[in-house]
């Protein structure tokens, strides 16, 4: 993974390549690809929705309307009690 950042020495910035630990949470959390390839070679790629966390905290209900789409769920049903 190639990233830059960039430093203020004095006036000036510079830019630097980042400096990533590899056995970093946040590096290995980013990893969609890997987390993602087994379910790959299994199921269409239709099949496969990806809910993004941030999407689901701020977007609740646009997010969840989402998936119940994706599942084939009538959307008026995330209204009904269980």
């Amino acid at each position: 993974m190639v990233a830059h950042r960039a430093v203020a020495p004095g006036a000036g910035l510079v830019r630097r390549p980042a400096q990533f630990d590899p056995g970093s949470q946040y590096l290995a959390r980013s990893r969609y690809h890997e987390r993602l390839a087994p379910y790959l070679g299994l199921f269409d790629r239709e099949q496969i929705l990806v809910v993004v966390q941030e999407r689901l905290l701020h977007r609740r209900d646009r997010e969840i309307a989402r998936l119940y789409a994706h599942a084939g769920v009538d959307p008026d049903r995330r209204h009904q009690r269980h």
